[in-house]
């Protein structure tokens, strides 16, 4: 025989709910951090190389004046 009577079986799910909801929620929120801050897992770390934007361009030739009429 089930000993549960239905007002147990709905204390339990109240406090599973009371209890399930506010450790999702920070759960959630230091993921969020986490991800802001650049510092969750499978992030992977930026190189060490650094990049200079064209730095392998060779240098611009100065514009010549074009002949008036």
């Amino acid at each position: 025989m089930n000993d549960m009577t239905p007002s147990r079986s709905r204390k339990r799910v109240v406090i599973a709910t009371l209890v399930l909801i506010p450790i999702g929620l920070v759960l959630a929120f230091s993921l969020y951090l986490a991800d802001t801050a650049g510092d969750l897992p499978w992030q992977t770390d930026p190189t060490g190389v650094p990049v200079t934007p064209f730095a392998n361009q060779p240098p611009m030739q100065a514009a010549s004046a074009t002949p008036g009429p």
